[in-house]
């Protein structure tokens, strides 16, 4: 399966998904800010057979920017990378929609 996680920036929470989940499935990190290392585009959203992003605002950025209705995984932007408890709910909250 292929995941593409969705962040503001690209640099704490959407590439720590990516990081966790790589080892099982095809793995891609965006961030909506256009100044993220990754600016989630239309091939990116196409190339994925699930979105997920963070927030209720990245939510409605995806919806009304690429039409796509991505799954809100309600994590605040309170980690750093590779944050242990970040990847603890991570786990918790991503398995559930991999049905």
């Amino acid at each position: 399966m292929k995941l593409l996680f969705v962040c503001t920036a690209n640099q704490l929470r959407s590439p720590t998904a990516a990081a966790v989940f790589a080892d099982e499935h095809e793995t891609l990190s965006a961030g909506l800010s256009p100044f993220s290392p990754f600016p989630v585009n239309q091939g990116a959203v196409d190339w994925a057979d699930k979105v997920f992003c963070f927030e209720d605002k990245q939510f409605k950025k995806l919806k009304k920017k690429f039409g796509v209705r991505a799954t809100n995984l309600g994590v605040s932007d309170d980690y750093e990378r590779h944050d242990p408890e970040l990847v603890r709910l991570l786990k918790e909250k991503v398995p559930q929609f991999l049905d």
